[in-house]
């Protein structure tokens, strides 16, 4: 009975470390002989903004020429506030083979830190098979090595969020509001997400994450005017009409792009005296609605960004079920009516109290905090802990929404998926121990078809059947849209009798 499990815990561990493996290689020859396409916009940004020129203008016309190797526009590929630029400017005094070698490791370093932190959220211990079984998946996640393979910074706002998310359990919000600005700062569309705080009655955070915001524009238009008003006045309002497909007046006139090619293969680039390859992977761009129903180059895609984003933000809000860890106000009526333990539709909880409570609506006893006239109780105490795993499920669902209705999200961003893992993993644990009924186990199949559906290669990596290759391109979508209705409807079964010390 011992060998069994014994053979497949070794198993795992070796499957785990084959991927690592795997992983460290392929991303060192990203890192090597690759251009890094989004890197190399970031750190060519950051080499304009040391030249004291512009970070959003193709400085190819320049003595010597900053170029990024793809770049054939007027503007730069640097779509991101300035106050972003601050840790590339570091960067950009390497060389750039060093700065690609630095971040990709940076990128690899902050991935395992993914991990650690989605599990620690969801109260699943470090040392069990789920959290193998989750690293491995994100090991072989195609959308992770699109990642890796472009430099892109999905991964780095990933950890950021979910610090947010832990420091909000604490009474660091103020910290928690800290990583929400960066987090915004690195990629805007995050902005979407910041209602998600207000459903929760999360004021401290929301304030505090607005109150940095406000600091980082104030700052960058104190230090760099200009490039603050270019990116507010030109930038901003570009992408709101055109989002990343150029106008056609904008591209380079021809001498100037054969000048900068000089000869080069296009599947080469030159950066810094160095030839790269500008592309080792490709795949479907459509990674969010906005691209699914208006194509690859929607028209206003600022204005279905913020339709999409409004329609599925009402669907989430009339399907949520309000949580009992949530502040409620001292004295108000209790969640349900009967003398201790509330019953809800045959389900039995206690909204505030663990074992050692008294009586529903009456002031929670410690650890529970007052705060001008409201109860909260920020997850301490081992009876908060059944609470834990859905408050991750649902930011899960608010990070879903953002990326279903961003007018930028590419399939790097399904990165963000990793926490609805070590959800699908707390909840089974859970749920194993009472019935959790067709519902429970519908969304955990949910769940899982969604991450693999995100997870898996697309059609440009793997051959797909013929009936199957026509969802292929709105994998993405799809992938992200079923683990959104698993994160919901797995909210709504029993969350089982509190837990005690």
């Amino acid at each position: 009975m011992t060998r069994s499990p014994l053979a497949l815990r070794a198993l795992l561990l070796l499957a785990l470390a084959a991927a690592l493996l795997r992983l460290a290689i392929l991303a060192l020859g990203f890192a090597r002989y690759g251009l890094q396409v989004d890197f190399s916009a970031y750190y060519t940004a950051a080499e304009a903004a040391l030249a004291g020129l512009s970070p959003y203008t193709n400085q190819v016309g320049h003595q010597p020429p900053i170029w990024d190797g793809l770049c054939f526009t007027t503007f730069s590929r640097f779509l991101y506030p300035p106050p972003s630029l601050l840790p590339f400017l570091g960067l950009a005094m390497l060389p750039y083979a060093a700065a690609k070698l630095l971040w990709t490791a940076l990128l690899l370093g902050l991935a395992s830190g993914a991990v650690v932190l989605g599990a620690r959220l969801a109260g699943v211990p470090l040392r069990t098979r789920a959290v193998a079984l989750v690293a491995l998946g994100l090991a072989v996640c195609w959308p992770l090595l699109l990642s890796l393979e472009r430099g892109q910074i999905d991964v780095v706002v990933l950890v950021l969020l979910l610090g947010a998310l832990w420091a909000s359990r604490t009474q660091a919000r103020w910290l928690a509001g800290i990583l929400w600005a960066l987090a915004i700062v690195f990629k805007p569309h995050t902005l979407l997400a910041l209602p998600f705080l207000l459903l929760r009655r999360q004021w401290a955070v929301a304030g505090s994450a607005l109150a940095a915001l406000a600091l980082a524009v104030g700052l960058s238009s104190l230090v760099a005017p200009a490039v603050a008003h270019e990116y507010l006045d030109t930038v901003a309002l570009r992408l709101a009409r055109h989002g990343d497909d150029p106008p056609k007046s904008d591209v380079l006139p021809r001498e100037t792009m054969r000048r900068v090619l000089a000869g080069l293969p296009p599947q080469l680039a030159s950066k810094q005296g160095r030839l790269y390859r500008r592309f080792g992977l490709e795949f479907d761009a459509r990674g969010s609605l906005v691209w699914a129903v208006g194509g690859e180059a929607p028209a206003h895609p600022g204005t279905l960004s913020l339709v999409f984003w409004t329609a599925l933000s009402g669907l989430v809000l009339a399907c949520r079920r309000p949580r009992a860890d949530e502040p409620r106000r001292v004295g108000s009526p209790p969640a349900e009516p009967a003398p201790r333990v509330a019953h809800h539709r045959g389900r039995v909880w206690e909204p505030f109290q663990g074992s050692h409570s008294s009586r529903v609506g009456s002031p929670p006893a410690s650890p529970a905090a007052h705060h001008r006239g409201r109860v909260w109780e920020p997850f301490q105490g081992s009876h908060s802990k059944r609470f834990a795993v859905e408050d991750l499920a649902w930011w899960q669902t608010g990070w879903c929404v953002v990326l279903l209705s961003a007018p930028l999200t590419w399939a790097m961003n399904a990165t963000w998926l990793l926490p609805a893992g070590f959800v699908v993993a707390a909840r089974h644990a859970r749920w194993k121990q009472q019935t959790a009924g067709w519902l429970g186990t519908t969304s955990q199949v949910t769940a899982v078809l969604g991450l693999a559906l995100a997870t898996v290669p697309d059609r440009f990596a793997l051959p797909w059947p013929a009936p199957l290759a026509l969802l292929s391109p709105y994998k993405y979508v799809l992938g992200t849209a079923l683990v959104a209705v698993a994160m919901v409807a797995g909210s709504w079964v029993n969350l089982g009798p509190p837990e005690v010390d």
